[in-house]
This record gives C-alpha cells, sequence and structure tokens, in this order.
C-alpha cells in the first residue's frame, strides 16, 4: 500500500478517522512485521545447525594471532552480535589466498564457533557452505544463528578453520 501525502484522513476499522502518523505507524508495524517472520523462520532453521560440544567434528590445534596470520594467511576481525543478539558476525581477512587455501580448500570449512564456557557449537549455515573465491586483502564475514543464546557481549569464543583453532576471542556487541 502506498499512501500519498495528499491522503489527509483514513479511519480505523472501528470508523474513526485515523491521523497520516497512525496510518503511518500501522503501515510501518505491517511492514516490520512482513520483514522479521522470513527472518525469524529462517533463524529457526538454521538454529538446528548449533549444537553442543559433542557436534564439533575434530578437534582444532590451537594457533596464536600471529600464526594464524603468518601460517595460514587469516586474519580474524571481528567476532560480535548483531540483530539484537540473534545473529552472531564474523569477519576475516585473507592477507595471502596462497597460504588461507589450505583452511578454506574444501568447501565443508566454513569457520565454525565454540563457546568456551559452555562448549556449544555455532555452525555456518548450510546454504553458505560454498567455495570462497580467496583474494589477497579480501574482507569475508559469515553470519552464524546465536542458537539458544550460546553467544553474549564479553563470552570467551573460539573459531575453529579446519583442524586449526584460534582461541580467547571476546564476543562484541
Amino acid at each position: 500500500m502506498i499512501i500519498e501525502d495528499n491522503e489527509v484522513e483514513k479511519s480505523d476499522d472501528a470508523g474513526v478517522p485515523a491521523s497520516g502518523a497512525s496510518v503511518r505507524r500501522r503501515l510501518s508495524r505491517k511492514w516490520l512485521a512482513a520483514a522479521l517472520v522470513p527472518l525469524l523462520a529462517a533463524g529457526g532453521v538454521l538454529a538446528t545447525r548449533g549444537g553442543d560440544s559433542a557436534s564439533a567434528d575434530k578437534p582444532g590445534s590451537p594457533v596464536s594471532s600471529a600464526e594464524l596470520e603468518s601460517k595460514y594467511g587469516t586474519r580474524i576481525d571481528l567476532v560480535a552480535l548483531t540483530a539484537l543478539g540473534g545473529l552472531v558476525q564474523l569477519r576475516f581477512t585473507v592477507l595471502d589466498k596462497t597460504k588461507a587455501e589450505t583452511l578454506f580448500q574444501v568447501a565443508e570449512n566454513m569457520p565454525m564457533l565454540i563457546a568456551e564456557p559452555s562448549g556449544k557449537v555455532l555452525h555456518a549455515p548450510t546454504g553458505m557452505r560454498h567455495h570462497l573465491t580467496l583474494m589477497d586483502g579480501g574482507s569475508y564475514f559469515v553470519l552464524y544463528a546465536n542458537a539458544g543464546n550460546a553467544l553474549a557481549d564479553g563470552t570467551p569464543v573460539s573459531v575453529q578453520i579446519d583442524n586449526v583453532k584460534l582461541e580467547h576471542l571476546i564476543v562484541a556487541s
């Protein structure tokens, strides 16, 4: 529905004239609801990918940030809550695509997040598992459903890619 400026009055369901602001508020709520329903439905589907520590297929070998950069050509830039805490965003930069290919050569090697206090694991959405086109200096991000509120602001988290794990990162908000 389009509201034009020349529409002065509409009436609500009870036949009482409604102001333009009131009509716009109701329309805003409808648009918000229409936008949130698919997002929440997708979040519900993605939430099934979150699990406990038993869902981590293989343990990772801990590395430092410096090792991840020098040996694997990858830097983790950010692990942060977004969408009112319903999603977790992981941002990383590929510094050297040749070195990074050892981590990302298999499509299933998308990064997973492990909440250190609870051991809960957040996996990248299945639909996101595809081959990354790596570029030197390229910035990438992955969004995870924060299943069961596994991560909160200040939670220590590990990022595991294939069998490499960077530990003790702090979730930002």
